[in-house]
């Protein structure tokens, strides 16, 4: 087979090649690694097993001729024993010599007589030499006199008077492997003989201390040696402990040993390279060509070309995919051909309200989407809805192009009810409106109606002359396609309705905020070029968010639909009422000659308004009462643009209801102003949070008999960097009304207690320190978790505080603020109530609230000492306090006089100028702290 290199161009061809490669040589590999570890651990076996053998020969090797040397020395010894005992005495002889020839040197001696040499040198006993029994022999390593070199004895004890010396020359010639490094030990562990400078490893007494013979690895030298020892047992016949033969052989390299392997191993990689590489073309080839016949289809049904088909002989999935891909562009080829039908039809539909041109399209253009025999289209007449004009066209006959048949009652209900009706002629009557059918032959027909508010206005009929292009008809498509011409029968009512969905109200039917401005724009424009005059009144109903919230969105829908439909009777006439959203309307008038007549209409527009208003409401049984606020602004003395109109006159209604609401304001340049100073302060003030540009400033209580400071209050000041310094009256009213005041009211309580718990860590002593809560932050349900989480923080005592309320605060919603109250309560703080005698003076809250101080308002001690009415007041004031168990808090106290009349009246607590101004937190300390 050739290897064809072009298929591996492509990246399935070069993973199904890799992914054959991998698979023949992963089992190689692994049998490679496998042998190659086998190899390693028998190598590593047999080493240990011929180290110990090798060592052991070389110890039976020594011992042999250690042995053979003492049976050469008792030999002698025998020999020297008779001569002495005959009173012979030795002298050096080769005969005596003879008896020990391997030794170098032998030497008689007796303790009491000079040593006799029989051979070589004149020798001495060594030390330390054991007591030895008759004919006993004993080896020996001795220091060479005069030199530092070793020599082996033998001393061999001949009678109980004479030993016998004998040096000898080992031979050290072993059979050692290149680079083995051998030590021969003594029972002492001396060196006896080595071939290398190097130390015994250190490890050895290690293993010796387990087993006297054994194998071990050992690096030296960057080189990796196996070792092995033996000991020699020399205590029997030479009477000396064991002996050691160590022997170190370099490590056997695997990979040297490997060498084999690989000469196996490298012809079967490339064996299965090669196979791999056959079988994947193989595999390739019988993947790749369906492929890519099926990528070159792809990019041609891209391009929308359906043809040809792809083909593709292989009996396996490919096939059926090739299959299932003619089928799929076989039905893509269908669906564009519908597409472009219904994108032509949608063209038409788009440009044209002609219903019958798109028919004609579709009588045209359905050829080329159905294979049908005859086709008929009728067009039901609008004066006479029993009557159709039929328009027929067939590929195959000669027929006339219009007919005009009529349709019953009962066939026009079949039309209704269907979506489509199929019918076999050759076993049931066409309909008699295509009556016409007969005349040609058609043994089917699939009749389509076209619908306009469940009404036939036209049918198409397909006719065909066999079952086969009837089966091949796909209706979904084709209902979709006819559902286009029905669209074209209601496009005029569908642009209108869509024309009101976006230009009216849903609930009310009056214009909304998109058609007032168009309106608004044209009356501008008019005013502009003819000198006109134009009126906007913006018209906010008061209070309907408490319907919503209480009686539920649907009763607040059906409540602003009939507030729209009395405004619409009322002053729908004076020009276009709008709903521009929620409860917001409204009321624009154009083309008014001058200002004056601008006015009056709107002046009669707004009274009459606010006026039907006082008439009630009925849903059901159930009376509900409205009132609205109105602002009205004028075109073009009070704006220039409609954005301006919009606002200006959004501006003035929100005036209306600050006074009081069910009222009507003219937008004036004075409120422009007003209310662009309001909303710079309001941004302002969101600065000055931020920034930290309020001030807490502190005004004194003070015993007025005793003269003793008994508290103080916290009051906000405002330190502006341009308008300096500003009184809470002029922005906290603002800030209740933008919700600024729970940010606002937070910050002074952590200001005041971080400063309270400042000069209580100094020492100075400030019984209480009283704070302002306002009716709006009683609406803010977890106010005393908020401030319960300040004294905490803070770190002061909780009884340190007072919290003053006035009555008005807590009247609105009594039960909720009553429980922010017990919780301050609870927690140990104290609370006052500010400004009484100002508000209800309700004895019935006094009774459920649980208060400790009360206050008498200012306005009862301005006029003191002279007005006898208000010191009556004051007395009941204080008679109700002694009563109710409550601490007494005159304020305003500004002269001497009023002071004095106030103690002697039983209120001593006082507090106003006439003690101290409020003082900022240094000189308040300044001036009472520092002087207690």
């Amino acid at each position: 087979m050739k290897i064809e290199l072009k298929f591996f161009h492509s990246r399935v061809a070069r993973r199904i090649f890799l992914l054959f490669v991998v698979s023949a040589l992963i089992p190689v590999i692994l049998l490679a690694l496998f042998q190659f570890m086998q190899m390693d651990r028998q190598l590593k076996e047999k080493s240990h097993m011929q180290l110990r053998q090798d060592v052991k020969n070389m110890g039976m090797q020594l011992i042999g001729q250690l042995f053979n040397l003492e049976s050469q020395i008792n030999l002698l010894g025998r020999g020297l024993e008779t001569a002495l005992a005959e009173k012979k005495l030795p002298a050096k002889s080769g005969h005596w010599a003879q008896l020990a020839p391997d030794f170098t040197a032998l030497t008689v001696m007796n303790l009491d007589t000079k040593p006799v040499s029989l051979k070589g040198k004149l020798l001495s006993l060594p030390k330390k030499m054991p007591a030895l029994p008759l004919h006993g022999t004993w080896i020996s390593l001795s220091n060479v006199p005069n030199s530092g070199d070793k020599q082996v004895l033998l001393v061999h004890k001949v009678d109980f008077g004479h030993f016998l010396i004998g040096e000898v020359q080992l031979d050290w010639n072993f059979d050692l492997h290149p680079g083995a490094l051998i030590w021969v030990l003594n029972y002492d562990r001396q060196v006896v003989y080595t071939n290398s400078p190097t130390s015994v490893p250190p490890q050895l007494s290690q293993y010796m201390a387990n087993q006297d013979t054994g194998t071990f690895t050992w690096s030296f030298n960057d080189r990796n040696y196996l070792v092995g020892y033996w000991h020699l047992f020399l205590r029997e016949r030479l009477h000396s402990g064991k002996w050691l033969v160590v022997l170190a052989e370099p490590e056997t390299n695997i990979f040297v040993q490997a060498q084999k392997l690989y000469l196996i191993f490298l012809p079967t990689i490339l064996f299965a390279l090669i196979l791999s590489m056959l079988l994947s073309q193989a595999q390739i080839r019988r993947i790749l060509v369906p492929l890519e016949e099926l990528s070159k289809a792809t990019r041609r049904v891209a391009r929308r070309d359906f043809t040809p088909m792809v083909t593709v002989k292989s009996n396996d999935e490919f096939e059926e995919l090739a299959e299932a891909f003619n089928k799929m562009s076989k039905r893509l080829q269908h669906q564009f051909k519908t597409l472009s039908i219904m994108s032509s039809l949608d063209q038409a539909i788009l440009s044209t309200q002609d219903a019958e041109e798109i028919l004609h399209i579709i009588f045209k253009e359905l050829d080329e989407l159905v294979d049908y025999d005859l086709l008929i289209l009728g067009v039901l007449e609008r004066d006479d809805e029993h009557a159709m004009q039929l328009m027929i066209d067939s590929p195959v006959y000669e027929i006339p192009k219009v007919q005009k048949a009529f349709i019953s009652d009962s066939e026009i209900e079949a039309l209704r009810n269907n979506k489509n009706i199929i019918l076999n002629l050759a076993e049931a009557d066409p309909p008699g409106y295509l009556n016409v059918l007969a005349q040609y032959h058609m043994q089917h027909t699939l009749i389509f109606p076209i619908l306009h508010r469940t009404q036939p206005v036209a049918i198409i009929c397909l006719g065909f002359a066999n079952a086969a292009a009837l089966k091949e008809c796909r209706t979904e498509e084709l209902a979709d396609i006819f559902y286009r011409a029905a669209v074209a029968f209601t496009y005029a009512e569908w642009e209108e309705r869509l024309y009101r969905q976006a230009h009216y109200d849903d609930l009310t039917n009056l214009p909304n905020r998109l058609f007032l401005r168009d309106e608004m724009n044209q009356a501008l424009e008019r005013a502009s070029l003819y000198g006109k005059h134009c009126v906007l009144m913006f018209i906010d109903l008061d209070n309907f968010k408490d319907i919503n919230d209480t009686l539920g969105h649907a009763v607040g829908d059906r409540f602003l639909n009939k507030v729209a439909h009395r405004m619409h009777n009322v002053i729908g006439k004076y020009g276009l009422l709008a709903r521009i959203g929620g409860d917001e309307f409204t009321l624009l008038m154009g083309d008014l000659a001058n200002k004056e007549t601008a006015k009056q209409k709107a002046t009669e527009a707004a009274e009459a308004l606010l006026h039907s208003f006082l008439r009630s409401f009925y849903l059901g049984e159930v009376e509900y009462h409205a009132s609205a606020s109105v602002g009205i602004v004028f075109y073009p003395d009070d704006c220039n643009t409609s954005d301006e109109l919009f606002k200006f006159a959004d501006m003035s209604m929100y005036e209306a209801k600050k006074m009081g609401k069910n009222n009507y304001v003219f937008f004036s340049a004075q409120l422009e102003t007003s209310i662009r100073e309001r909303n710079q302060l309001m941004q302002e003030m969101h600065t000055a949070l931020e920034e930290e540009q309020f001030i807490v400033y502190f005004q004194p209580k003070v015993n007025s008999k005793k003269g003793e400071l008994v508290g103080a209050e916290a009051l906000i000041r405002w330190q502006h960097p341009t308008r300096g310094l500003l009184f809470p009256d002029l922005f906290m009213p603002l800030a209740e009304e933008s919700n600024l005041i729970f940010s606002i009211g937070e910050w002074v309580v952590q200001a005041a207690c971080k400063q309270l718990y400042t000069w209580k860590k100094q020492g100075y002593k400030l019984s209480t320190l009283a704070l302002n809560i306002t009716a709006k932050q009683f609406t803010q349900k977890d106010l005393g978790n908020r401030i319960q989480r300040i004294i905490e923080q803070t770190g002061i005592s909780p009884k340190d505080l007072e919290f003053e309320v006035t009555e008005s605060a807590f009247i609105a919603n009594f039960d909720e603020s009553n429980l922010i109250l017990n919780q301050l309560s609870w927690l140990g703080c104290r609370l006052s109530l500010d400004d009484f005698g100002t508000g209800y003076s309700s004895m019935h809250y006094l009774h459920k609230l649980h208060l400790d101080t009360m206050k008498i308002d200012r306005i009862f001690i301005t006029s003191l000492p002279d007005d006898k009415k208000n010191i009556s007041i004051i007395k009941a004031i204080i008679t109700l306090a002694k009563n109710l168990n409550l601490e007494l808090v005159a304020e305003g106290v500004e002269t001497k006089a009023q002071s004095e009349l106030l103690c002697e009246l039983g209120c001593a607590i006082q507090q106003g100028f006439y003690f101290s101004k409020p003082l900022p937190a240094d000189e308040f300390e300044s001036k009472f702290l520092m002087k207690q």
